[in-house]
């Protein structure tokens, strides 16, 4: 949730901080010869009466008789320690850079006399502007570097949507398809995306919250057996539904590619949120539509590149001109049988 609601990120900011040193210290002491494996252990047998071959035990947690408890939680008994605990020292170096970083960055503005925040958040070079971006190849890449998310933070969103959806072909993978044709087909303009963009993006939010859960399962200590697993619903259909399964656990690697899909709406709704201000149109430029402009004849700001004069007029001359073809070819392999 803190990802696409900004006056959150702050204190996940710092709950994130606590929380990896926590884990850090807690895996240490776990790894101390006092800690015994055994008081974590729980046997997971149920009776089962067999007429040919008397009373039995059937294990019900993933075929096993005993279960680690504390593995679930996140413990367990690991050498070295530091490979151990290097993904919450990755996030605690991580977070210390970030707040250096900010700190060094208001030291320096208030030492010139500049205010302590940013004018804009994200430029990298204030100094580039939109009318410097048809002036070099050097300056259009720096103008991108600002504001490229600006510019085709929509097209962004889309491709990753379609990737996600690619990758998981799954009961989640429908419910992203049924918001790509939403956000495809209702918007008419920008100001109808922003309508709908925060619903999107807190609907994304609470699936990767679901899938989180669906991941993690019920603990097994608890020696609970999942309702799909003793009706013998099929492997497949248990994966593509995303259950979570003591023997076909969900991937939750497929989360990894859920968060940038999150992290792009995120930024992309703060787009839609400043790009009629007259400081970001100054400076990024214009998001609006140009049919209206075309239809009125204006006069066209942007230089005439169709006589190559640079690098920069030789790639616009690609790509307006010959990567339509390019496209059509792709299209064309792809529907091939192979």
């Amino acid at each position: 949730l803190a990802i696409p609601l900004q006056v959150m990120r702050k204190p996940a900011l710092y709950t994130s901080m606590v929380w990896a040193a926590f884990g850090i210290l807690t895996k240490m002491l776990f790894q101390l010869s006092m800690v015994r494996m055994e008081h974590f252990e729980t046997n997971c047998t149920v009776p089962m009466s067999n007429i040919t071959f008397g009373p039995t035990e059937q294990p019900v947690v993933g075929g096993r008789q005993s279960v680690d408890s504390a593995e679930w939680v996140g413990f367990r008994k690991s050498t070295p320690t530091l490979y151990y605990i290097r993904d919450y020292l990755v996030v605690v170096l991580f977070l210390v850079l970030y707040v250096t970083i900010e700190r060094h960055q208001k030291h320096i503005r208030l030492a010139k006399g500049l205010p302590p925040e940013d004018p804009l958040p994200g430029i990298i070079f204030p100094s580039v502007k939109r009318v410097n971006a048809d002036e070099g190849l050097f300056m259009c890449l720096k103008y991108f570097t600002n504001f490229f998310f600006y510019k085709f933070g929509l097209e962004m969103c889309y491709m990753m949507a379609v990737f996600n959806i690619w990758l998981r072909l799954d009961f989640i993978a429908v419910l992203h398809g049924i918001w790509l044709g939403i956000i495809l087909l209702y918007p008419k303009d920008r100001k109808d995306n922003l309508r709908i963009w925060p619903y999107y993006a807190v609907s994304l939010s609470s699936i990767m919250i679901v899938e989180y859960i669906l991941c993690m399962g019920l603990p097994p200590g608890l020696c609970v057996v999942y309702p799909w697993y003793d009706r013998g619903m099929p492997d497949n259909l248990v994966r593509w539904m995303f259950l979570p399964d003591y023997n076909l656990r969900p991937n939750s690697w497929l989360l990894l590619a859920d968060f940038f899909q999150l992290l792009f709406v995120s930024i992309q709704w703060q787009v839609f949120l400043v790009e009629g201000n007259s400081s970001m149109i100054e400076t990024g430029g214009d998001n609006q539509d140009i049919h209206d402009d075309i239809e009125a004849m204006m006069t066209n700001p942007v230089p005439d590149f169709t006589v190559a004069k640079s690098y920069l007029d030789m790639i616009k001359q690609f790509v307006f001109g010959y990567l339509f073809w390019v496209t059509l070819a792709i299209v064309f392999i792809t529907g091939t049988p192979r």
